[in-house]
């Protein structure tokens, strides 16, 4: 999903800002009516990443304005509103988004209870489109609301029925936003919505290509008999809704759809029975029936779509689009006290990490960090990595993972993890060694995964070292007399034999400092700056820092520089340089990267975007084909993590996965996607 699409150009973005700090202090103070539907701002962001979703794909051939766009996303923020006045449970659905546009308008002329909702700042007209927005939601038949351009204030013009439509459909894709206090007790389900609702932390809708949904459902055993009422359960309004809206839909904008067939997993371990989150939950589904529904077949309803030359233009500025990533990405934050909170485009998802780290796990640690580590094998390293696989994912989170990668495999995408992992105890482990037992595979390995370990940092994390001529990299090379010998020229030898077709292609220039003395590498530094560095010597890592043994001008003995020295070396390059690869002993180790210990968050604090650090001593065997791989592929402009992935996979194939070497590589980031340059 191109979520950069989907952000507010000026002056909307500004007034948008204002507008969700007026709803959030709404929200806190809302009295909440007692019903199983959660509201609030956060379920407001995530209705908001639904809608980005549909722009990007079922709904891509229908462009959408900036300034819709804001209307939308401040329609998100209230279209609820009339769920929470005194007797709203009494009340229809329809009658309860009328009710939010009605207290949308009073409150604009002051004479609400629903307080400021920071929309003084917009025309007269356009509070009146959000609130038409807002009441129309509850509208099952849309052929009433304009679908023309009506004027919308702010010198702008809108379609409303569009943004009901998305607003809509986005609400029926089910985000996260069951009340599980209320559903877990509950003896009888009414409805069809709170049976939804109830069913939401075992399925969700899925995007595949840009003209189809799947619905994907993670079951215990228990409750496979009860497959089929679930699938009628979670399709039927959506069939519904398309079966009223889909010809105009089709023949004036050209958008069309269809439900692919049900992705079940069968998971009894990891996931609880149906009556576990709602006692109600079987007995409902056994009695549903729903009546059958009828909807067009894709090719009808192509057959009534317009051509492409008679699509609605957009005005206003920058338009969405179909998206062209090749990533999908999959956040995963586990804070100091073990709460783990999974982000991608299907949501979020939260569990709560064990405190402990298991004897069998932590001996595992010990043998593959023993400087004598030849008692590892092919099934150690496996139940070794899907010991730390059940660890880092647990529950919810692993279905999460299913999940995107069940989008993944449908869209052609890879899926990008980033790790942000604050607890040190979890932080420290050699997370590179995770392997997924029903993938048959270690993560930092797999050709359709990314892999790295992502840091907040409070500088920003996007810079793009832009480049219109050759990438430049200087290679140092530190090798004191009083240290374990290395070879210089051995190293030189290689880094020139790796990067020999990159610089044959002037695609990358090369310098060295292989006396490895501040003086020599600082002179390197003001003469060019470099784009990448190499750095190749001896690491120590003690009493939370790290430290460099460069050499000594005078004795050729060691010169111990810390982390904070050696970032503070590299400060004048900072606007060139977007990677820093260190092949040294200790280099990625770090006690807690949040607090930047070790070297490599230290230098991501410092602005570097990407920092590769090796967990082990390096052989020179895997550094030959570990840089070559990564090199090319770097100075082909390929993302970082593809790169990083790639060389881990190249050692993989050359030394097998009975050892640590594919392991060996760890990639701390800070450009989410992974572009440096």
């Amino acid at each position: 999903m191109n979520e950069h699409a989907c952000q507010l150009t000026e002056p909307w973005s500004i007034l948008f800002v204002q507008i969700e700090a007026a709803s959030q202090r709404f929200w806190l103070q809302a009295p909440y009516q007692d019903h199983g539907r959660l509201q609030g701002p956060e379920i407001w962001s995530q209705l908001q990443r639904r809608i980005c979703d549909l722009l990007n794909t079922l709904f891509c051939a229908a462009p959408i304005t900036p300034f819709e766009l804001f209307l939308l996303k401040v329609a998100t923020l209230y279209y609820e509103a009339g769920w929470q006045v005194p007797g709203a449970a009494r009340k229809s659905i329809e009658q309860r988004y009328r009710i939010s546009g009605d207290l949308l308008r009073e409150s604009f002329q002051h004479n609400s209870s629903l307080g400021d909702p920071g929309l003084t700042v917009l025309e007269p007209g356009t509070v009146e489109i959000i609130a038409a927005i807002c009441s129309a939601c509850g509208q099952n038949d849309l052929s009433t609301v304009s679908l023309e351009q009506v004027p919308g204030g702010q010198q702008q013009t809108v379609r409303i029925r569009y943004l009901v439509a998305l607003l809509q459909l986005a609400d029926l894709l089910l985000i996260p936003r069951q009340k599980t206090t209320y559903f877990h007790h509950l003896r009888t389900l009414k409805t069809e919505a709170d049976c939804r609702l109830a069913l939401h932390p075992y399925v969700s809708f899925v995007f595949c290509q840009p003209e189809s949904l799947m619905l994907h459902m993670t079951l215990s055993h228990k409750d496979s008999a009860l497959l089929e009422p679930i699938v009628a359960c979670m399709e039927a309004p959506l069939r519904r809704w398309w079966a009223t809206n889909w010809e105009w839909l089709a023949r004036e904008l050209h958008i069309v759809y269809t439900l692919k067939p049900t992705q079940v997993i069968m998971d009894s371990a990891l996931t609880p029975a149906l009556s576990r989150t709602c006692r109600a939950l079987p007995a409902y589904l056994s009695s549903y029936h729903p009546a059958p529904i009828i909807v067009p077949s894709l090719e009808q309803m192509k057959s009534v779509a317009v051509p492409e030359q008679s699509r609605p233009e957009s005005e206003g500025g920058p338009t969405m689009q179909a998206p062209s990533e090749q990533y999908i990405d999959f956040h995963l934050h586990i804070n100091a006290q073990g709460e783990a909170l999974s982000r991608s485009i299907e949501g979020e998802a939260k569990e709560t990490i064990r405190q402990e780290i298991s004897a069998s796990l932590q001996s595992s640690v010990n043998l593959a960090a023993s400087p004598y580590p030849g008692a590892l094998n092919a099934a150690l390293t496996k139940s070794f990595g899907q010991e730390l696989y059940e660890l880092i994912f647990p529950g919810k989170i692993h279905n999460h993972l299913h999940i995107i990668e069940a989008i993944a495999r449908e869209r052609g995408h890879k899926v990008r993890i980033r790790l942000n992992i604050e607890r040190k105890e979890l932080a420290s482990l050699p997370l590179e060694f995770i392997y997924g037992v029903d993938r048959g595979h270690f993560l930092a390995i797999d050709p359709n995964t990314v892999l790295s370990r992502y840091l907040n940092v409070p500088r920003p994390g996007s810079r793009i070292r832009r480049r219109t001529t050759p990438l430049h990299m200087l290679t140092i090379v530190a090798a004191p007399s009083d240290q374990t010998r290395l070879n210089v020229e051995e190293w030189k030898g290689l880094v020139l034999e790796s990067l020999a077709e990159p610089v044959a292609q002037q695609l990358l220039t090369l310098d060295f400092a292989l006396a490895g003395t501040l003086t020599e590498i600082q002179r390197a530094l003001l003469k060019r700056k470099p784009n990448i560095i190499q750095f190749v010597g001896h690491g120590i890592y003690a009493q939370g820092k790290c430290y460099l043994a460069l050499v000594d001008e005078k004795t050729g003995m060691s010169k111990m520089l810390d982390d904070e020295r050696f970032a503070n070396l590299l400060l004048g390059s900072l606007d060139t340089l977007g990677l820093l690869c260190l092949a040294s002993c200790e280099s990625a180790t770090s006690d807690d990267p949040q607090a930047f210990l070790g070297l490599a968050p230290q230098l991501l604090q410092k602005g570097i975007p990407a920092v590769i650090a090796m967990q082990y001593s390096v052989k020179i065997s895997t550094a030959r084909i570990f840089f070559r791989t990564l090199y090319e592929n770097v100075a082909s402009q390929k993302p970082i993590d593809w790169a990083v992935q790639q060389g881990r996979n190249s050692v993989s194939i050359e030394n097998g996965n009975d050892n640590r070497e594919f392991a060996t590589p760890v990639l701390y980031m800070r450009a989410e996607d992974g572009t440096i340059f």
